[in-house]
Parts: C-alpha cells; structure tokens; sequence
C-alpha cells in the first residue's frame, strides 16, 4: 500500500521503478555515459592532474554534461539527501575497479571532507556514503579522519581554474591524531570533477604530509567532448 502511495522512483529519470529494481532503473543503468577510464592509462583524468600533484593512479565513473542524468542524480545525492545515490554508485564503480585491478591494493578510502558549517547545514557529506561503498568493494577501508576541512569557502560554479585554486589555497589540513601512516596507500574521492582545484587542493595537502601513495576516483568528471 505504501508503494502506491509514494512510488519509488529512480533518482535518475523519476519513472516509477518496477519490482525489483533497486536505486536506479535499469534503463539508466544501461544509459549513464561511463567512461571507461579505469580501463586504460593514461587517461584524461589523469592527464588533467599531471604536474600539478604526485599521484599513482586517477578516474572517474560518469560524463557530467548540463541537464543529462548524471547532474540530476547529482544534484540528488548533494542537495535532497538521496545518500543511496552514493552507496549504488559506490559498490557500482568499486566492483569495475576491482575486477580490472586498476588501484591495485587499496588501504583507506577517503573523502573530500566538507566544513563543520557545511556539515551542519546539510547534515551529511555527499561523498562519504560513496567512499564506504569502494572501500567495501576495494577490500579497504573507509577513513573520514585523516583531512580535514578547516573553513568553509563561496560557491565555486562561476569560478575559472585560478579563482577556485586561490580560494581553496590553505582550506585544508592533516588530522595528526589519524591512524593513518605515510605509507599507506590511499584513494581520494570527490563526486564531481570539474577544474580539480579541490582535489588538487586535497591532495597537496597529504603530498606535503608525506603521504605519496596517492590515487584518484571521483563519481563524475564533466565531459567537454
């Protein structure tokens, strides 16, 4: 009774989903636009990061273009607390990554942490239910501890490159009473790529820290082709 009253619906496209289906349609299922990066190397997604920061290995899952269903579930995930969005995409993406051996031995998962006044606002990170989902799917483990978030910064949708790597200089910093070693090898995740300054930002950080077992994945990267 309560399914027709309040139907489920696939966060994607919002057609009602049929029995059985879970998170996603399986029609979006078979339409998001993957990339496919975590099948080659180099790819753009790295080549975007080279020379700007030391990593071993970087991705993303899904082309974001304007109004196409990658910003809708987005959009979703990050705004309407539909947090499932993170975990199917998660264990979605962790399985390719797994079965084509792309990360090798993963040891922490960690997600771009959001400020205490975002968190507040919000009640959650949007990426944190993603990171849990490839760490389980990775054979790792899920770390929220290791960066942190020290100020909160303006919306950076109407900044270019150089505006968002400025505002972004310093927002970060390292979590000394973390277990994590500068040995360990770690996979930074964001949900959206768009210039990179916050990744990059991130992962200056731990680089400074020592900490060089540094790879990428984000959920979506947008896609200018």
């Amino acid at each position: 009774m309560l399914n027709l009253l309040f139907p489920r619906l696939c966060p994607a496209c919002e057609m009602v989903l049929s029995q059985g289906e879970r998170d996603l349609c399986t029609t979006c299922r078979h339409e998001l636009p993957q990339t496919n990066y975590h099948l080659f190397h180099p790819n753009p997604v790295e080549q975007l990061f080279q020379g700007r920061i030391a990593l071993q290995k970087a991705t993303a899952f899904l082309k974001f273009q304007p109004n196409n269903k990658v910003q809708h579930l987005l959009h979703e995930l990050k705004y309407h607390g539909q947090q499932s969005i993170g975990t199917c995409l998660g264990h979605w993406f962790g399985a390719l990554l797994y079965e084509s051996h792309f990360f090798g031995k993963i040891d922490f998962v960690i997600p771009v942490p959001i400020s205490k006044q975002r968190h507040r606002l919000r009640g959650y990170n949007q990426v944190r239910k993603f990171a849990e989902a490839l760490s389980l799917q990775l054979r790792s483990h899920c770390m929220t501890e290791l960066l942190v978030k020290t100020k909160d910064v303006q919306s950076q949708v109407t900044l270019n490159a150089n505006e968002r790597a400025k505002i972004l200089f310093n927002t970060f910093s390292i979590n000394e009473d973390s277990p994590v070693n500068t040995n360990s090898r770690i996979l930074l995740v964001d949900d959206l790529i768009t210039t990179g300054a916050t990744l990059e930002s991130c992962a200056k950080t731990l680089n400074n820290a020592a900490y060089h077992h540094l790879s990428i994945a984000a959920i979506a990267i947008t896609d200018n082709t």
